[in-house]
């Protein structure tokens, strides 16, 4: 699964999406979260919630607490996989354990193939996107399953706050998350999901 990133498009990186961390958000009193995944390099580890119900969002607070050299095919990384039978919309955190960055990316298949929306945040570059400082992600879907992230939390280089988003479109809105890490850890507190409206 993250093994190899399929190609993605710079330009469609630069297209904005609405900002979901900008869509009123109310959190479902029961389902709140605090995940831990700490994995040995070459290993899996993962949280999964198998009926998303009526919720349509997600809230929460991420740090890559730590990125560890691969000695194998699986390079270190965590991914968000929101799914409905063979189509899924993943958010990526890949991290370069050499300088200990990380590099996000939406990225969306059906079928098993390339659905050809998604690609890299550009936001990513930031050297505020390192390895031990925690940022802001927010995932909403939304009925006609347009499913937007977005990443906020950093500086940018003039200074002032920053966030950036992307949207894929899915054909079915998702049933179940799966968050997966391998070769690292990433401490999730608190994850919230619940409804979103514009």
């Amino acid at each position: 699964m993250l093994r190899t990133l399929t190609a993605v498009s710079f330009a469609s990186a630069l297209v904005a999406g609405l900002p979901a961390a900008a869509a009123t958000f109310t959190p479902n009193p029961q389902a709140t979260y605090l995940i831990d995944l700490d994995t040995p390099d070459q290993h899996m580890s993962e949280w999964r919630l198998m009926d998303v119900g009526a919720m349509n969002a997600l809230r929460v607070t991420v740090k890559v607490n730590g990125i560890v050299a691969p000695t194998g095919e699986i390079k270190p990384g965590f991914i968000f996989t929101f799914k409905n039978g063979d189509e899924d919309a993943s958010f990526y955190i890949l991290g370069n354990w050499k300088d200990q960055t990380l590099l996000f990316s939406l990225q969306h298949s059906r079928g098993g193939k390339d659905a050809g929306d998604g690609g890299i945040f550009m936001s990513s570059l930031m050297p505020s996107f390192k390895v031990g400082k925690a940022f802001e992600l927010a995932i909403d879907w939304t009925p006609d399953g347009k499913l937007t992230a977005a990443v906020s939390g950093y500086v940018k280089l003039d200074g002032a706050p920053g966030e950036e988003s992307m949207s894929v479109k899915m054909a079915t809105l998702p049933k179940e998350i799966a968050i997966d890490g391998t070769g690292g850890e990433i401490e999730l507190n608190t994850l919230k999901l619940g409804q979103s409206t514009p």
